[in-house]
């Protein structure tokens, strides 16, 4: 059984896998020099896809960023999950979308994988400890973030500097509809 060893994302792991299809090969990079990661790949019938996980640094809640090639990929939506389909920076078909303040990045390394069947692994994929899922999902942005943590830019970070908003002076976005969002990081990125 898996335990959540990560603290700044959530694990995620699929709660019932289709008829033939199994995980193999789990593996997690500790935060050190890099971010923290938890990877897994699953086999099926037909092909073999890989499983990335991590904390996003640029917290865009829906954004093909990362491993989707120039962000050329195509928008889907299943049971309100919103994800993204394309080509990763390796050739191969990708899957990525981010839940529960994490990115799940999948590359088809082998054979094929049906849409609908990914859509169904990704509905499937919930954190290994709900708990502690939640506690994550509810702490902010930048007490999360690994290049926060470094206060610099890195390969995966888009600013220098995060700040609680209370703490540092911006300027609003003009939002013209009333939204329930709550601003929790404020980022700066280059001068």
């Amino acid at each position: 059984m898996l335990k959540q060893s990560m603290h700044s994302f959530v694990l995620l792991y699929p709660n019932v896998l289709l008829e033939g299809w199994n995980v193999e090969k789990v593996s997690e990079r500790y935060e050190g020099e890099k971010w923290g990661t938890f990877w897994f790949q699953v086999v099926t019938p037909t092909g073999m896809f890989r499983v990335k996980e991590f904390f996003l640094d640029i917290m865009e809640p829906v954004f093909p960023d990362s491993c989707i090639s120039q962000a050329k990929g195509d928008c889907f939506q299943y049971k309100g999950l919103v994800y993204w389909k394309g080509i990763n920076y390796k050739g191969k078909e990708s899957y990525v979308t981010s839940i529960w303040k994490t990115q799940v990045e999948i590359s088809v390394d082998h054979g094929y994988v049906n849409q609908d069947e990914m859509e169904r692994f990704l509905f499937e994929l919930q954190p290994v400890n709900m708990e502690l899922g939640k506690t994550i999902l509810h702490t902010s942005f930048h007490l999360l973030s690994f290049q926060a943590k470094r206060s610099e830019m890195g390969e995966i970070g888009r600013c220098r500097e995060w700040n609680a908003p209370d703490d540092v002076s911006y300027v609003n976005l003009l939002i013209h509809e009333k939204l329930n969002w709550k601003l929790e990081s404020v980022g700066f990125g280059n001068d």
